[in-house]
């Protein structure tokens, strides 16, 4: 089975949860699909979750992608695959600096904490 099948199997009883944002001094409570923390653009299996990310630059690009609903979600997969991912709306790419003293770690994010500081880029 591909890896398109397999999430959207899996996407018919998953209930993303809920995780604060914190950011330039505010507090916004998304439903996310997808959190993750990348150093280069492919998440594996071909998938591009980080268009623009590199391993050589010491950053790493905090991903998060909103649920807006289950059909949204599913028509936005092939975007992961294209290395359009920054175009699928409710998604948020921000760049961060490793050495940012107001960073979090990543079981803050696994927790529904982001880390904050750094550059936005926000996706379309």
């Amino acid at each position: 089975m591909t890896y398109a099948l397999i999430t959207a199997k899996a996407l018919r009883t998953y209930e993303p949860p809920e995780y604060d944002d914190y950011d330039l001094g505010r507090s916004v409570r998304v439903r996310a699909i997808v959190v993750t923390a990348a150093n280069s653009a492919e998440f594996g299996n071909g998938a591009c979750i980080a268009p623009g990310a590199r391993v050589d630059d010491g950053l790493l690009d905090l991903v998060v992608i909103a649920e807006r609903s289950r059909l949204q979600t599913l028509l936005g997969l092939p975007r992961l695959f294209n290395g359009t991912v920054n175009r699928v709306p409710g998604c948020s790419i921000r760049r961060r600096d490793q050495g940012d003293d107001r960073k979090r770690s990543a079981d803050d994010v696994s927790r529904g904490r982001r880390a904050g500081g750094g550059r936005d880029h926000r996706c379309a």
